[in-house]
């Protein structure tokens, strides 16, 4: 922190209640950017100030509301852009379709979907639910309509596999079910298959 920051939060803290309202509003939104304002006023002042009007509650807002200018985000956004339509999205659903019975369209992905050491530590899928992620808040982000067609092809996909196994459960690990049934009778469980359930699941909800 630097020697401005602390005396201007040294100043604040020494300023009473009945002076908080003096504070110029820049001031007060410069602390409540940094995350100390809740930590160095006092609630009563704090709440004095909003009725005062000199802050605003915060609110959501969603990507399509955001238009990237030229710079450095916006070539970011492009690159991830480029990476995410540079995947395939057959090799993410390799291991979904295997176990529901269904021939895979595309071989599968190294690394942590196919490869030792990551076998037993059951991630296999959770780069989908990634995946899923990131491409639905890049089609909110840009519209890219190729994006909105693998967001609708991998939904698609979950649900035919979903069809197919005949359980309701979609799961892309070597012993399928096994491990999350396991966990729900109380037995030991191999890796992390409810962190990976919960990736492929908030990439569905992203998607929706």
């Amino acid at each position: 922190m630097s020697q401005s920051n602390t005396s201007f939060y040294r100043n604040l803290v020494d300023k009473s209640a009945s002076d908080l309202n003096r504070i110029q509003r820049r001031d007060l939104l410069q602390v409540m950017a940094m995350g100390v304002l809740s930590s160095y006023v006092p609630v009563s002042a704090y709440a004095n100030a909003m009725g005062k009007g000199l802050l605003h509650s915060v609110e959501p807002f969603a990507l399509v509301d955001v238009q990237l200018l030229e710079g450095p985000f916006k070539t970011a956004q492009q690159l991830d852009e480029k990476y995410l339509l540079s995947l395939d999205a057959d090799r993410l659903l390799h291991n979904f379709r295997v176990n529901a019975g269904l021939k895979p369209k595309a071989p599968v992905y190294g690394g942590w979907e196919s490869q030792e050491p990551w076998v037993d530590i059951r991630c296999h899928g959770h780069t989908l639910g990634h995946y899923l992620s990131a491409c639905a808040m890049m089609l909110a982000s840009t519209g890219n309509e190729q994006l909105r067609r693998r967001v609708d092809y991998i939904v698609a996909e979950l649900a035919a596999c979903q069809r197919a196994s005949g359980s309701g459960m979609v799961t892309a690990f070597p012993d399928g079910t096994t491990q999350l049934e396991n966990s729900l009778t109380g037995k030991q469980i191999v890796g992390v298959p409810w962190y990976t359930t919960h990736k492929v699941l908030a990439g569905l909800r992203d998607a929706h």
